[in-house]
């Protein structure tokens, strides 16, 4: 293994640790790095910075004075970084009640509540579902005080300030991804009225975290996903494990084929963080610590090509297939060609400039990695159930 992958699995079981300490309510007592500055980098990379510097913060190991005070410093700007979003999320979400707005606010926002501190679980955006009343929503978010940042197939982006971000979702989960879009459609289908609310929705804790794996499989598939996630499937389990209907949630994974991502993931969850762990990771834990808390663009080809390889298709078949995609695809990022599907050609030229040409991470450099790849790349999908 080459030395900076020894030091990214070090940095992973040393950020392991101190979490673990802090889900389990002990201090960490041994901790010792060389390089300060690249495991900050690794912790900010997977969006787990918060809850290693309120670990280690409060531990019996001796910090440099920089490292408390950078670490010092962080647990601070979260804690108002997530005073002053809770008060806007309540702010907007009593306006979307009033002005007769379907909405159910997803993700972060409702599983920071599980941390031992809500600042501790990180958040870039804070996603709402607001299905087909998106411009009426948008409206609200400008009446709030928000910028309109943009607009994708799958959500509009709205910011205030330096560190509010919004995303307004049409549904759950993109339509290119059929299994997946099938199972929740809108989002709505699946959502119950929260009491005295007309207008504000909410999930089962069944269906919630039937989401949560989903969203968590999805990222998993298409560029990675880091070790956050990993810690959301833990709290959700320590803190509703005796209220769960697991065999409603194997059934329900069953038809995404998802049951065994599920388990992996449950299991791994509680293999790193309730305080034995032992520092060796297998190929699915070496691929989530190496993707951080998003993902890395170099492994969407190769990951796409990996799950699709029981079509035997040649490099060259595949490289082809996907410069120019499937009319599905494109119509689920291009909307106009479902009204006019003899644009087709012309989406293809204009996917081929913006994504293989002019994009920093265009399709040209991450399809280097379907050429370098061998069997041994899979085992991140065999293991984890997903092939």
């Amino acid at each position: 293994m080459a030395k900076k992958n020894k030091e990214i699995l070090n940095y992973a079981s040393l950020a392991i640790s101190v979490i673990s300490s802090v889900f389990c309510n002990k201090k960490v007592t041994d901790f010792n790095t060389d390089n300060w500055e690249d495991f900050i980098k690794f912790c900010a990379e997977h969006k787990i910075l918060n809850i290693v510097a309120f670990g280690l913060k409060n531990s019996d190991v001796e910090l440099p004075e920089k490292i408390k005070r950078i670490f010092n410093e962080n647990v601070l700007r979260s804690m108002m970084i997530e005073a002053q979003r809770s008060t806007e999320i309540e702010l907007l979400c009593d306006d979307f009640e009033a002005n007769k707005i379907p909405h159910i606010v997803l993700k972060g926002f409702v599983i920071k509540n599980l941390y031992p501190q809500p600042y501790l679980r990180s958040m870039g955006d804070v996603d709402i579902l607001v299905g087909n009343e998106l411009q009426k929503a948008a409206e609200i978010m400008l009446n709030h005080g928000y910028s309109f940042d943009s607009e994708e197939f799958l959500h509009g982006s709205f910011s205030k300030g330096k560190g509010l971000h919004i995303e307004l979702h049409k549904s759950l989960i993109d339509e290119s991804l059929d299994k997946y879009h099938s199972y929740f459609g809108t989002g709505f289908e699946r959502a119950r009225l929260i009491k005295n609310k007309q207008f504000s929705y909410e999930f089962s804790k069944e269906d919630y975290y039937i989401f949560l794996i989903a969203h968590m499989a999805k990222h998993y598939q298409i560029c990675g996903t880091g070790i956050r996630s990993v810690c959301d499937v833990f709290v959700y389990n320590s803190a509703y494990k005796n209220e769960l209907d697991y065999d409603y949630i194997a059934s329900e994974l069953d038809k995404t084929g998802l049951k065994s991502f599920e388990k992996k993931m449950r299991d791994m969850s509680f293999k790193w963080f309730s305080g034995s762990f032992n520092g060796k990771f297998d190929a699915v834990g070496e691929y989530i610590i190496s993707s951080g808390v998003y993902g890395k663009s170099t492994n969407h080809e190769l990951n796409d090509f990996l799950l699709n390889d029981k079509k035997k298709q040649s490099k060259f078949k595949y490289i082809l297939t996907t410069i120019f995609p499937e009319k599905n695809y494109m119509q689920a990022r291009y909307s106009v060609l479902k009204k006019h599907p003899f644009l087709l050609p012309f989406y293809w030229i204009k996917r081929i400039f913006s994504t293989l040409i002019k994009s920093s991470g265009s399709i040209r450099y991450r399809l280097k990695g379907v050429a370098l790849s061998d069997k041994n790349d899979s085992k991140r999908f065999d293991d984890a159930g997903l092939k």
